[in-house]
């Protein structure tokens, strides 16, 4: 699978070279567009490699490869008016210049992930600060972000990691650079999203914003988070 921007995304057979767009497509003409990342994020399953998750403003959902779609989620962004928020202390007019350069839509889904515990647990991360869950396979969605402490308002989500011991374990970093906001921001759960800390003790203030945690495959102790300006590794699952 491979994508460009804006949630373009062809399926490849690199044995024949055959390839085809599985973009999801909107039910008509006269539709509201779906909203996609310059980077949106693609998750083929751990528990079925037919089936995908792509993140929009939905999480969307093929079985089959992509040759078809669903929608697993109602839309997991705010919804905010682009054009009312202020840049630099002003709202944006007819005047201002190269106005959207670089960010075609938002607010968008920026990242998804799976449990590779319970294929029915599924988080979904938005630029526009929305942290989102499902333990019912995109039943029922709980935003969560509110019950993070600390975090800046709107901070992009930039990535989620669910655990691969512990359904109810995952960790999650924030990205609040477009807004001034150098800070680290790293968090686990250990319940599902209900309760948060934070497990930026010891990551040097000046490494910049995260943009990557992973947690081992084999040893959920030992965890890995990547720094605008350094690698950083954890033996004791965050405290340190």
């Amino acid at each position: 699978y491979n994508e460009s921007q804006d949630g373009n995304l062809i399926r490849r057979d690199v044995k024949t070279g055959e390839s085809k767009n599985i973009r999801p497509r909107e039910d008509s003409e006269a539709a509201q567009r779906y909203r996609f990342n310059w980077n949106s994020p693609l998750v083929i399953s751990k528990h079925d490699p037919k089936t995908l998750y792509y993140g929009g403003n939905f999480v969307f959902k093929s079985t089959d490869r992509g040759d078809s779609w669903v929608k697993a989620s109602p839309d997991l962004t705010t919804g905010v008016a682009r054009a009312s928020l202020p840049i630099m202390g002003k709202v944006p007019d007819k005047d201002t210049l190269s106005r959207n350069d670089g960010v075609q839509n938002y607010p968008t889904i920026t990242e998804i992930a799976e449990s590779p515990v319970d294929g029915r647990t599924l988080w979904a991360g938005t630029d526009d600060g929305n942290l989102q869950v499902t333990h019912d396979g995109g039943k029922t969605w709980k935003n969560v972000v509110d019950r993070i402490p600390g975090v800046a308002q709107r901070a992009y989500v930039s990535r989620i990691e669910a655990s691969h011991k512990d359904a109810s374990v995952a960790y999650v970093t924030f990205d609040n650079h477009r807004n001034a906001d150098y800070k680290v921001y790293a968090y686990m759960t250990k319940d599902g999203g209900e309760t948060w800390t934070s497990i930026s003790n010891g990551i040097d203030p000046s490494s910049g914003t995260l943009h990557v945690i992973r947690e081992h495959p084999r040893n959920p102790n030992l965890l890995f988070a990547g720094a605008e300006f350094g690698l950083w590794v954890s033996f004791d699952r965050g405290a340190n």
